[in-house]
């Protein structure tokens, strides 16, 4: 059992080829890769049968809460892996005492369910030599074999065959990355397991794993292995023997996609014809795959935008002084389940709240129309009203011009208030008349009142007496 560490946007040191021109002009500087110097801690261990215990990967987070994001490309249904977070994402005696339960539940049929003595391979880091963590390896029947101190560069398996080609797998995944995108896009704690994890499953193949046990010499046990590249005639060097050929063996012929066999396709065409066509040809054709490739360039970094704009959330929700552990694919599965749930639930909150809204709002509009037919009906009514009184009052109009015409006497319009009313009762008129009394005298005649129904008003008796 080992770790190492990744800086997510560092690559490993490799060669490139180019011209004087192009470096001269300096468009090669500065985009060979990303730069982030995030720290993330691999815990890796491998068995002397050629299989590996599940990778547990520590990555830096300062709340050391997991967050969603970093593992969004993780399916616990393909992946195998164990995760955790520090504030700095190194690994300490805590995740080192609690990998010990990881190394137990995957080893523990190898060794007849616990019954057999197991032994783990460690360096001498502190949090491999606790009193915890030895006296947990000793309840659990597993021996603790520690490295000499600057040895594990020849004796520990992980450093002499495994390490360094899953540097190479990372960096070369990580340069592919950058080249796809073209570098308009970040390398981040998002884009790390999509990049680690198919360089893990090529380096950790167990045949790099068991040639890593035989050079170190542990399985099977060849102390020779070790010692012999250690002697001086080791590094002699031995002269090229004359008998075998100077040139190297020929390559092994590899099928040729039909858009890349230039040669063929250029002895095709002069074949049909002298003239510059494959010219022509060969550039439609390179112009086709940079476009093609610009293109799918361009569709992974939309992808990795769109996949930006979500936030991550915390994937295990800590309690004040409980200290984060790891987890294991059945803990972040169930709480993926438990998140997307919550989201379903959050969901379903939010449409019952739109559909709210929007009943409101029609319960809202079919009031407003409710009330402005009312209006309308309102004002339909009155202008009926209005229509009705214009014609009552043209009926009286004309129904007083009629009795003008035949000389009838009109009657006087209704008073409107009670002192108007006492005021027509004492008022009297009279006519004078050309009758005469027995002395030859005129004397007023009393001027006979109607009523609106063509009644005669009698005059009471006071008002008689008086005017004799």
């Amino acid at each position: 059992m080992d770790e190492k560490g990744f800086m997510i946007g560092k690559l490993q040191k490799t060669k490139r080829i180019f011209n004087l021109e192009h470096w001269a002009s300096g468009k090669l500087r500065g985009a060979g890769e990303d730069g982030n110097r995030e720290w993330i801690t691999l815990i890796a261990c491998i068995c002397a049968d050629g299989q590996y215990i599940p990778p547990c990967i520590i990555y830096s987070a300062k709340t050391g809460n997991l967050q969603t994001s970093w593992i969004e490309d993780f399916d616990p249904k393909e992946h195998t892996c164990h995760f955790a977070s520090t504030e700095k994402g190194w690994t300490n005696d805590t995740l080192g005492f609690k990998w010990l339960e990881i190394f137990d539940r995957y080893t523990k049929a190898k060794a007849r369910q616990g019954r057999d003595w197991r032994v783990l391979w460690v360096d001498g880091h502190g949090s491999h030599l606790s009193m915890d963590f030895l006296l947990w390896s000793i309840e659990h029947r597993i021996h603790i074999a520690v490295y000499p101190a600057h040895s594990t560069h020849r004796l520990q398996p992980l450093d002499i065959g495994l390490f360094s080609p899953l540097s190479s797998y990372y960096s070369t995944n990580l340069s592919d990355f950058i080249a796809a995108t073209r570098g308009h896009l970040s390398v981040g704690k998002r884009e790390f397991f999509a990049l680690f994890w198919p360089a893990f499953q090529k380096a950790f193949s167990e045949k790099n794993i068991n040639s890593a046990w035989a050079k170190s010499g542990l399985w099977p046990w060849d102390a020779d292995s070790v010692l012999d590249p250690l002697k001086p005639d080791h590094f002699e060097v031995t002269s090229p023997d004359e008998n075998e050929p100077s040139t190297p063996p020929p390559r092994p012929i590899t099928e040729i996609p039909l858009d890349l066999r230039w040669r063929e396709m250029r002895n095709a065409v002069d074949a049909a014809g002298p003239g510059p066509t494959y010219s022509l040809i060969e550039r439609l054709q390179a112009e086709n795959q940079m476009l093609k490739h610009q293109v799918k360039a361009y569709e992974s970094v939309f992808k990795h935008k769109e996949r930006r704009k979500k936030k991550g959330r915390a994937v295990f929700e800590l309690e004040e002084g409980e200290t984060a552990g790891w987890y294991s694919p059945q803990k972040v599965l169930t709480a993926q389940q438990r998140l997307q749930q919550r989201d379903e639930e959050e969901q379903l909150q939010r449409e019952l709240k739109e559909q709210e809204k929007l009943r409101k709002r029609q319960a809202k509009e079919e009031k407003e129309r409710e009330m402005a037919l009312r209006k309308q009906q309102r004002e339909q009514a009155r202008k009926e009203k209005a229509e009705l009184n214009a014609r009552k009052q043209a009926e009286k109009e004309e129904m007083a011009r009629s009795k003008r015409a035949v000389g009838q006497p009109q009657s006087r319009p209704k008073p409107t208030n009670q002192r108007q009313k006492n005021k027509d009762r004492q008022q009297v008129r009279f006519n004078v008349g050309e009758s005469s009394n027995n002395e030859g005298v005129q004397v007023p005649v009393q001027e006979n009142r109607t009523s609106r129904s063509g009644r005669r008003i009698k005059q009471p008796q006071y008002l008689n007496d008086y005017e004799s």
